[in-house]
């Protein structure tokens, strides 16, 4: 019986990202990673672009239940994706020291695949809060909205220290 060695932190990443989409091959090649950040925020974007259409339908319901303190979460929640697919499609990072031929800081590219691994996580966690909002009973509604506005807020946040990090990469 062999016994398999254990992944590295980075292989780890890696594999998680892999599953999710198995055309990515990472940032470790200099010369494909204009084209494997482009491949993952793509992937990001229309996973997170899929909440769109039931946010705006659950608005619409809402509305015309006259549930108006309901909605307003709920409309944040619309701009801050708008605003987060915006950000993904143009990243304001631009040309820097991570698309050169510079060596690979391992553990900044470590950091790196952790954010990835995290976002796709936290997309998946909107969705999923999404879809409960239809379940909630009227009495925890307005909680459930907040909760769904909290976790969209920290995708936020990852996102911008993603970008952050890839723009003073050294």
């Amino acid at each position: 019986m062999s016994e398999e060695a254990p992944l590295s932190p980075i292989n780890e990443w890696m594999e998680r990202l892999r599953s999710v989409l198995p055309d990515y091959r990472g940032y470790t090649d200099h010369a494909s990673r204009r084209e494997q950040d482009a491949l993952y925020r793509q992937y990001l974007s229309e996973q997170l672009g899929e909440v769109l259409e039931p946010l705006e339908q659950l608005i619409s319901e809402r509305t015309r239940a006259g549930q108006f303190i309901e909605v307003l979460p709920l409309e944040r929640v619309r701009e801050k994706v708008r605003a987060l697919l915006h950000d993904l499609g143009a990243p304001d990072y631009g040309t820097t020291a991570f698309f050169t031929e510079r060596p690979v800081n391992e553990a900044l590219l470590d950091l790196l695949y952790q954010y990835e691994v995290v976002l796709q996580e936290q997309v998946r966690a909107v969705q999923a809060q999404l879809e409960g909002l239809r379940t909630e009973p009227p009495e925890d509604f307005l909680s459930a909205a907040e909760r769904l506005e909290a976790t969209v807020l920290a995708l936020e946040a990852e996102l911008k220290g993603r970008c952050e990090m890839i723009r003073h990469w050294v």
